[in-house]
């Protein structure tokens, strides 16, 4: 997941999405290492937390598998994503005329009757690749500049 705020540039990866709570303390308790838990883990207010701590409760209730389904659900999505970014980088390529500084010239011969999604991603790679904040960019922001 790309963030971008001032002064911090990186990538966060969540590789530890699969793996219980339980199989970590279990491996923590092996190594006879502490743990350590957030306080804010516990305040509902916060989405991931209510979600975590409520929504998830009640999916596996009613879909016992509602775990592995949603973690299955999250790798086809990272899976399709990277296709995606591939094939918006090579759409870029093409679409490249020219940049100096702040300004990039590109084709818009190269995004005729490309799939909308694949040219908003195609801005998308192109502001990380020109460092250009992503903060202030809304889903409907990229949609508009792909209509462009």
């Amino acid at each position: 997941v790309p963030f971008d705020a001032p002064g911090w540039k990186c990538r966060v990866v969540r590789p530890m999405l699969a793996i219980t709570r339980a199989e970590v303390l279990a491996f923590l308790q092996e190594l006879g290492q502490d743990y350590r838990e957030d306080r804010t883990n516990a305040d509902l207010a916060l989405t991931r937390n209510w979600l975590r701590h409520e929504a998830l409760p009640l999916l596996r209730q009613r879909f016992p598998q509602a775990t592995q389904t949603l973690c299955r659900l999250a790798q086809q999505s990272d899976e399709a994503q990277e296709t995606l970014s591939q094939l918006a980088t090579k759409l870029l390529e093409a679409a490249w005329v020219d940049s100096h500084i702040a300004t990039v010239w590109l084709s818009v011969a190269a995004f005729r009757d490309q799939p909308r999604h694949l040219v908003r991603q195609a801005f998308v790679e192109l502001w990380e690749r020109q460092g250009w904040s992503m903060q202030r960019m809304s889903y409907d922001q990229w949609n508009q500049l792909a209509s462009l």
